[in-house]
Parts: C-alpha cells; structure tokens; sequence
C-alpha cells in the first residue's frame, strides 16, 4: 500500500503574513574587492569580513626590475568560494526557534540549520563544483533560502521563508605554474566564461558589464501622425531612409514570444518582427494618448495587452497581423465606468469585464498567465478565468510607511503605483511606487520595501 502524505495548511497562529521577519544581508567575497594588490613598495593586503580571513594578498619585488611577484590565496586549488549572511540583527524574536539556510548552486543542494541569537551570522563556503564534481567558472548563480521556524509552528508551510539570488565565483581557469604567485604585469582572458584574471590578484568581470547598445528602429525623426507607408521591412537602408522605421513618440515595450518587439508609438502600437518587418496592430486616437499607457506580453499565449485609462479599460489585442489596426481589440478588463472610490469593491470577485477601474497603469503577467494591473491606488489581478481582485490594502487611512521589515501583504497600502514587473521564475511581483520598490511575494502573503528614496514632503504632504 502506498499513501500520499498532505501537507498540513498553516495554522491560524502560526501565518507567516502575520510575523514581522529580519532583513537578512548576503555578501559573497567577491563583491569585497577585485582590485588585487595595490603597486607600491611593500605593498601587502588582508581581507577580513566578519570573522572569516576571505583572502590574503601581498607581493614581493624583482630585484633590477619594476616588477613585482604577487601572491593570492584564493588562487589555490583548494581555496572555497564564500557567503557571508547576516541572517539576524541587534533586535532577536525570542518566539523565533530555529533558523534554516538553503543554498541551491550548480545542481547541488546545501542545507543548514543554526540556533537563532542576536546577530547571527553565519558564513557559507563553496568548493566551486557543480554536481559532477566538476568545476564551474566565471560566475555561477546561486538560490539562497532563509527560513525561519517559530516555536509551536513546525509544520513545513509555518517557517517564514525569504528568497535571495546572488553570483558567487568560480574556480580559476588560469593554471600557473607558481601555484598561488604570479607577475603583476601578466594578465589572462578567460573568454569563455567573460573574466580578466589580473596578475595583481585582481578580477574584471567583463562578462556581467553592461552589454554595448546598436540602433534596432527608429531614424532620429518624428514618422507622420497617420504613419503612412509605416508598414514594411525595416532593412538596413530604409532604417535611415523610410517612414516605416521612424518613430513618433515611443513610450513603452513589450517582448514577444516568437522574439516581436511590441512598441507603443504614441498613437499607435507596432510590432517588429524577428525578420526585420514592422506593421501597426493597433491605432489609437489622439485622446487615448493623453495619459501614458503599458503593454504587456502574456507568456501562455503570447497576447498582448494594453490599459488605456482614458477608457477605464484594459484591452487585448485581437490579431499581430491585423488587417485593421483601428478594431483590432477586444476589451479584456473595465465596463467604462470609474471606480467611485477607495472602499468600494469595484468588481472585485467578479468578471474583470464588468468591473469598474479608476486609471489603468502598468500592467505584467506571471507565470501562470494571471494579468497584475497597477489602477490608482490598487494593485489588481486578473486571473485566467477572467475574474478580477485587489491586492493589499485600498483604504486611506494612514500613510504608507518607509520601514524595510517584511510586512503582511493586508497592510500594503500604495500612493499612486505606476509600473510593475512579476519574475516569472519566482512569481515575486515588483510595483514602482512613487518613490519606493516594494516586492510582492504571493506564495507567502507578504511585502517588502527594497529601494526607497528619502522624500518626506512626498509620502506625507508636508
């Protein structure tokens, strides 16, 4: 006989919306410094973060040369990649019973269990091999999960869990023959992975620079309003010579499923396709520009959506290769009509069609192809079925606080929310607010602040 073990839902007491979490920090080494050793006389160098020694460093000189010998420790074969977490701060919840760390990197799983105190800090340490027992070069992405489990909550859905992604280092690809000492004036290009390993000791991670920029559309002047003749191969020449590769006033883009470039250009909406070809999809009027609008690509069936709060809508574009870009819509959210206030529901738990929305911003879908929306103050989602709800809390009743902490996501309260990106591999949901990013985790029920800009008189009217 066989039996399938159900997991147990959360209890009441036990929420992980209702817990106020730490802010755990993540460092790997490498972020402490790439420089190597400083050139000058007797220049030698000790790297300590907390109470590890991350590497040590120091050079001798040639006699009757300006060159220097420099030695690294992290260039042994034996050297480790580490992770310092700071996984709690000065202030300890004594209901917090046991902290749990899980490092996912190259096919391979670490786990780690540590007794909670005041600032707890724990360093992880990597051999720089994959699951083969291989190594792994250049920067290698790390999933880094931080649980923490509450005294009388020890069911696996009760620990609280907060998710990080970092890039640790990976193994050299430079063999020398000096073991762990090199030339300071001898460089070597790892190509494949995109790393310049310095003879000072130092690392540049060319791999992970910004990437160079190349004109994709667009000619430096402003198309017809009409975009006549806008339809067409944007080739090499007639990118500088013809209307249909100039642009008007692009605003916002959307990426399609077969490699499309959906383009918002003022009054119309065009799509480039992956063999050079542009043609418009939709066509608005003038009006309908008044106020910005967003577009967003659903990842099940690659159609597009846009909101246009002049109409109270949100539209679904019909066909990407229209034969009347004016039509070719169909509405997918909001009767027409304004939501009249904050504490009405709106449509909320019903179909997002006969819905009322307030001004339709940003828009993203997620993995599961539920559509998020940002409508005035709310955060709205729209599922696969078509029914519409809000997210967080729409009330006016106090100001929105700054506080980093973790908080439920019943006491999300936004001041005008604008764009919005959902990763779609996590499913964590990102809104631009004024000026603060807030992180969305859905799973758990939870919010958190991860960047804000200190601006009093704009969060609180002084």
């Amino acid at each position: 006989l066989f039996f399938k073990v159900r997991e147990q839902s959360a209890r009441p007491e036990c929420l992980v919306a209702n817990r106020v979490l730490p802010n755990p920090v993540l460092r790997p080494d490498w972020t402490i410094s790439t420089d190597g050793v400083p050139i000058s006389a007797g220049a030698a160098k000790l790297l300590v973060d907390t109470r590890s020694i991350i590497h040590r460093q120091f050079s001798l000189p040639v006699p009757g040369s300006s060159i220097r010998l420099v030695y690294d420790s992290t260039r042994a074969s034996a050297s480790k990649s580490t992770l310092v977490m700071g996984l709690i701060g000065d202030e300890l919840d004594r209901d917090v019973r046991l902290v749990h760390v899980v490092v996912d990197i190259a096919g391979r799983t670490f786990k780690k269990r540590l007794i909670p105190r005041e600032n707890l800090t724990y360093v992880w340490s990597w051999d720089k091999l994959n699951v083969y027992r291989q190594s792994d070069h250049g920067m290698v992405a790390a999933n880094v999960r931080i649980g923490y489990e509450y005294r009388g909550c020890t069911r696996t859905s009760e620990i609280a869990w907060i998710s990080r992604r970092v890039h640790m280092e990976g193994a050299r690809a430079r063999r020398l023959e000096g073991g762990a000492w090199s030339v300071d004036i001898h460089h070597y290009l790892d190509v494949i992975n995109g790393v310049l390993e310095m003879g000072n000791g130092g690392r540049r991670f060319i791999a992970n620079n910004v990437p160079n920029m190349e004109l994709l559309v667009g000619t430096g002047k402003r198309r017809r309003l009409d975009c006549e003749n806008c339809n067409g191969i944007a080739s090499e020449v007639t990118v500088f010579m013809s209307n249909m590769s100039a642009l008007f006033r692009p605003s916002t883009l959307a990426h399609g499923l077969d490699g499309s470039l959906f383009i918002g250009d003022h009054n119309f909406v065009r799509r480039l396709k992956p063999n050079g070809q542009i043609l418009s999809v939709l066509s608005l009027s003038l009006p309908d520009t008044t106020y910005p609008y967003y577009l967003a690509v659903s990842p099940i069936d690659g159609s597009l959506a846009i909101s246009l709060p002049l109409h109270k809508q949100i539209w679904k574009i019909t066909s990407h290769s229209p034969t009347d870009p004016a039509s070719n819509h169909e509405v997918l959210a909001g009767d027409g009509t304004a939501c009249p206030s904050a504490a009405d529901a709106c449509g909320d738990g019903g179909p997002a069609i006969d819905a009322q929305l307030f001004f339709p911003k940003g828009l993203a879908y997620d993995a599961e192809g539920d559509l998020y929306v940002t409508d005035g103050r709310r955060l709205r989602v729209i599922d696969v079925s078509g029914n519409i709800r809000s997210i967080g809390d729409s009330s006016y009743d106090h100001v929105p606080s700054c506080d980093r902490t973790v908080f439920p996501l019943t006491r999300l309260q936004l001041h005008w929310p604008t764009s919005l990106s959902v990763h779609l591999p996590t499913g964590y949901v990102f809104v631009l607010d004024s000026n603060v990013v807030y992180q969305i985790d859905r799973q758990q029920d939870m919010a958190e602040i991860l960047q804000f800009i200190d601006k009093p008189s704009s969060r609180s009217g002084a």
